[in-house]
């Protein structure tokens, strides 16, 4: 599903960025290589970084690494 249309990202995308270290809602563009425009898709980034805290598992691989 497509969350954020500006930057044409989808739910799965944000997903596994938050998989691979706790972000906020405002980290989650950079982190996907993009910036946000709107923000109507924060609400949605918000959810979805809420639901990934809850089931935490071991950390993975960071999308800020080298």
């Amino acid at each position: 599903m497509i969350v954020c249309s500006c930057n044409m990202l989808r739910d799965s995308e944000i997903a596994q960025a938050a998989a691979s270290q706790p972000l906020r809602v405002t980290q989650v563009h950079a982190c996907l290589g993009c910036r946000p425009r709107c923000g109507g898709c924060f609400a949605t980034i918000k959810q979805i970084l809420d639901s990934k805290t809850q089931q935490a598992s071991a950390p993975a691989k960071s999308c800020y690494a080298q």
